[in-house]
């Protein structure tokens, strides 16, 4: 089953939105958040291009010119980009640990839950948000 969740911040509004697969409509909480989570870890790993090249200036002769040294940096920049590649596991631990410090809360068809291990049943027509909250700032 195919689920869309929203990602919101207050007073910012919808910041992203992911495409998640479930394996089944009865689900906990805690469930919904880790394929959140692991849906948004494989993007980010799949798409190289968050980590830009600065090569675009260049012209066509620079380029040619320019190919053996431009290729060494293309190498180091996918040796970047390798290390940069997030671990689901841990993410989803700090994900979890965030909600129960009530950093997010999480909205089904409008109604909130707070309990991790809660059973929610979704349809296709389930809306699911994630609120973020923002600290306050002054003192």
């Amino acid at each position: 089953m195919k689920l869309t969740i929203v990602e919101e911040i207050i007073g910012q509004g919808v910041i992203d939105t992911i495409v998640v697969n479930l394996p089944t409509d009865k689900l906990t909480l805690k469930d919904i958040i880790t394929a959140k989570v692991a849906a948004t870890v494989n993007a980010i790993n799949k798409d190289p291009t968050t980590v830009k090249s600065n090569h675009h200036f260049l012209s066509d002769e620079e380029k040619r010119l320019n190919q053996d040294l431009l290729q060494k940096k293309n190498k180091e920049l996918q040796k970047r980009v390798e290390s940069l590649k997030l671990d689901a596991e841990k993410e989803t631990y700090i994900a979890l640990e965030a909600f129960q410090n009530n950093m997010f809360f999480v909205l089904i068809d409008e109604k909130q839950y707070s309990d991790l291990e809660e059973s929610v049943v979704i349809t296709d027509q389930s809306q699911v948000k994630f609120i973020k909250l923002t600290q306050l700032q002054g003192g």
